[in-house]
């Protein structure tokens, strides 16, 4: 594991890296690193650069291992949560992750089918409750940039997963999920991302907009001090 540090941005690839391979060695990585986090990240967290993912969770990147992937630490804490105005959206990534569960609140995940259905007007659309299919790309430095032609899809819910310490989410890339965490609970989890296996990532979105910028504004001082103090208190509910 190289020294925590700054994101990789998700910039190596690894097109013929299968989800098998990197569910295998991820469990056993997130294994070895999850001691060290609760033990010398999160009670130091204001030490670490971290920042508000637009689907209003923290994001606290952590280092990369060496072979692309990348390790993170998500923290949704109780009662703070600052989305962006397009709020919590369908979404997939272009990357497998999997992720472990630190708190004694679970992760719950919902997995969603996509039904294309072509561009169509926003009165079609909205008559048909569908979503736009919106791309996203990155820049360091830079907003998000969310573009679209006008491609509608239904989004269609499949399957719910509660994920506690024990069990370990894995999300191949391309599949399509949310992240349905109340803000009542507060939940992290350390996950590992791969490198950039496909295209992507696609969010849906009900709007008429055909292009987004999203910034990820920097976490606080006294936004990581909540957050560090909420997340020890879970965890040590749950020891």
């Amino acid at each position: 594991m190289n020294a925590f540090g700054g994101d990789v941005f998700h910039q190596n690839t690894a097109p013929s890296l299968s989800a098998a391979d990197f569910f295998n060695s991820a469990a056993l990585l997130l294994g070895r690193e999850t001691p060290r986090v609760l033990h010398e990240v999160i009670p130091h967290l204001e030490e670490y650069a971290g920042r508000w993912h637009p689907a209003g969770f923290m994001v606290f990147a952590l280092g990369d291992t060496g072979d692309g992937s990348s390790l993170r630490l998500h923290i949704w804490p109780r009662g703070l949560r600052r989305p962006h105005s397009a709020g919590k959206t369908v979404h997939d990534h272009p990357w497998h992750i999997a992720s472990k569960t630190l708190t004694e609140a679970p992760n719950r995940d919902v997995l969603y089918t996509i039904e294309p259905r072509g561009i169509l007007s926003s009165a079609e659309r909205v008559a048909r409750g569908l979503h736009r299919i919106f791309r996203a790309t990155y820049a360091p430095g830079q907003p998000d940039r969310l573009t679209t032609d006008g491609a509608c899809a239904k989004v269609v819910p499949f399957a719910t997963r509660i994920m506690n310490s024990t069990t370990l989410n894995r999300i191949p890339a391309g599949v399509y999920h949310l992240d349905d965490i109340s803000e009542d609970t507060t939940v992290a989890t350390l996950c590992l991302d791969s490198p950039t296996v496909i295209e992507g990532p696609h969010i849906l979105i009900n709007t008429t907009a055909s292009e987004i910028e999203v910034n990820r504004p920097a976490v606080t001082l006294e936004e990581a001090l909540r957050a560090k103090a909420l997340v020890l208190g879970s965890l040590a509910l749950a020891a």
